[in-house]
């Protein structure tokens, strides 16, 4: 589950990029085009690829180098769209129905967010210094990942009353361009790529580590091969085939957001019985011929999946 839960957001992320390249490419009076498409592609494929192969430390400055640059932009594109917000539309609209619409989005939100990274801390505690507090990794987490995303989705919200096809675009992020100045545009798309390549990165690395959980050993080299091919496969078939990046991507959430609650219900209700008070085992961690299938964790999950 871990493993096809990064795979698929790598290639949500592959297509989010490709069509951010599309319309940075448009800027510059390039016509939409399947060739084009297909360029733009290759070539933020080729961009995570690359930046995948650099070792950990290597990547830490880069991500720290992304967070800090195309963070500070980020905010600037905020600051150039909430003056933009039409208060009266907002503050006049009705309210949504209850069970209909606002549950529904909240699963949404919540199957794109934090449950899709709840697999990925295990990569991400392997990094972090004995002596820190739990507490603080929790915090730092928590609220790191917490107040961007909401100071970001609180600017969407607003910038739908004077974007109403935002929520329903094929490429939202060209309809945000086009509410922007002329001479954002091409910033803009930068701070997008910028945001997304980090993003393809970590799934990548950490796709790459879910392999060996299903006892899937290969050398780095080939493990970047499969996973290159399925991050383009995946985006040839939504962008030339399906041609419907929207609905792809809302499936794919609905059905990892059912997958992933119940296996984070399941690994946190045997965390707080059994592993805080007992420990996990040395030899089930470390030893691959152990307990290859845990059978009563897989059936708590497929019940909970029920």
């Amino acid at each position: 589950m871990g493993w096809l839960n990064l795979v698929g957001w790598l290639s949500v992320n592959v297509v989010t990029g490709t069509l951010t390249f599309l319309s940075l490419f448009g800027v510059f009076g390039w016509k939409q085009s399947e060739l084009l498409t297909l360029v733009s592609l290759a070539v933020f494929s080729a961009l995570i690829i690359v930046c995948s192969i650099f070792g950990h430390d290597t990547l830490v400055k880069i991500q720290t180098f992304f967070a800090y640059v195309f963070g500070a932009l980020t905010l600037l594109v905020l600051l150039i769209l909430i003056p933009q917000t039409d208060w009266a539309h907002l503050l006049g609209m009705k309210h949504g129905d209850w069970l209909g619409g606002f549950l529904p989005a909240v699963s949404i939100i919540i199957a794109g967010t934090s449950i899709s990274w709840s697999i990925a801390a295990a990569d991400y505690s392997c990094y972090q210094h004995p002596d820190q507090s739990s507490r603080s990794v929790f915090a730092s987490v928590t609220f790191g990942g917490f107040i961007p995303l909401f100071f970001i989705m609180g600017v969407g919200v607003l910038i739908s009353t004077s974007v109403p096809e935002l929520a329903s675009s094929s490429n939202p992020i060209d309809v945000i361009r086009q509410a922007l100045p002329d001479w954002m545009a091409v910033p803009y798309f930068i701070t997008a790529l910028g945001g997304l390549i980090p993003q393809c990165i970590i799934s990548l690395k950490s796709a790459r580590v879910n392999l060996e959980t299903l006892n899937i050993r290969v050398s780095n080299a080939v493990a970047i091969l499969i996973h290159a091919l399925i991050m383009i496969g995946i985006p040839v078939y939504v962008l030339f085939v399906s041609q419907d990046f929207l609905w792809n991507f809302q499936l794919f959430l609905a059905t990892l957001g059912i997958g992933l609650a119940a296996w984070a219900a399941t690994f946190l209700a045997d965390y707080a019985r059994i592993r805080n008070r007992a420990g996990y085992d040395p030899d089930l961690l470390q030893n691959p011929d152990a307990n290859r299938i845990n059978l009563k964790g897989v059936i708590s999950w497929l019940a909970g999946v029920v």
